[in-house]
């Protein structure tokens, strides 16, 4: 799930009632514990049991109904995401627009998948499955204008840049175009992966 129209909402008067668990089933860590009836769940063995992708709790099979009616919390850093409950994409997939959940901060992520030989593909992939992938861009694809294009009716939202000096450049050069400065409180945040980071270092 990444948007509203891939996610199996419940709805009361037009506005969004909750937010679902989205379950996949086996792969648990070791020593994982139901959210239901806490005891341990999960095999080394087989497929066994299963775990939200958001929150990261996990269920019994025969726990799981129970969790039907429960909201997804997504997870300790909820304030940082964008739940797909927010992204809302047109029939053609031309266009996406997304509205900010109350009380929340979410985080816009562009990576430059080429920089630091090439270490940006593994942080990108890192990072969509700890967020919302539609909050997660390379920069390489369509430069930074789709992102900050998605976020700029947002009143507060927080950027973080993985990439190098010049990555770090072409958003805020983007940024000032589009004028966000002056209506969004932005925050920002960079993850050096090029070659000098000098502009790193100075921020």
């Amino acid at each position: 799930w990444t948007n509203s129209s891939n996610v199996p909402i419940q709805e009361v008067d037009g506005e969004v009632s909750q937010m679902p668990h989205q379950f996949v089933e086996g792969n648990l860590r070791s020593g994982s514990q139901c959210a239901v009836c806490k005891k341990s769940c999960g095999s080394t063995k087989r497929l066994q049991d299963w775990r939200c992708l958001w929150c990261r709790h996990t269920v019994h099979e025969e726990c799981r109904s129970q969790m039907a009616s429960v909201e997804c919390g997504l997870g300790t850093i909820s304030l940082s995401v964008l739940p797909p409950t927010h992204v809302y994409i047109s029939p053609d997939s031309a266009v996406i627009e997304a509205s900010q959940p109350q009380g929340s901060s979410p985080l816009l992520v562009f990576v430059n998948t080429k920089s630091g030989d090439n270490q940006g593909v593994q942080f990108m992939r890192r990072l969509q499955r700890l967020l919302n992938p539609a909050q997660v861009f390379d920069i390489q694809v369509g430069g930074p204008s789709l992102g900050l294009r998605l976020f700029r009716l947002f009143p507060n939202f927080r950027v973080l840049i993985c990439g190098g000096d010049g990555t770090i450049g072409w958003v805020m050069t983007e940024v000032d175009k589009l004028g966000l400065h002056s209506r969004c409180a932005l925050q920002y945040a960079t993850l050096p992966l090029g070659t000098g980071n000098d502009l790193a270092r100075v921020l």
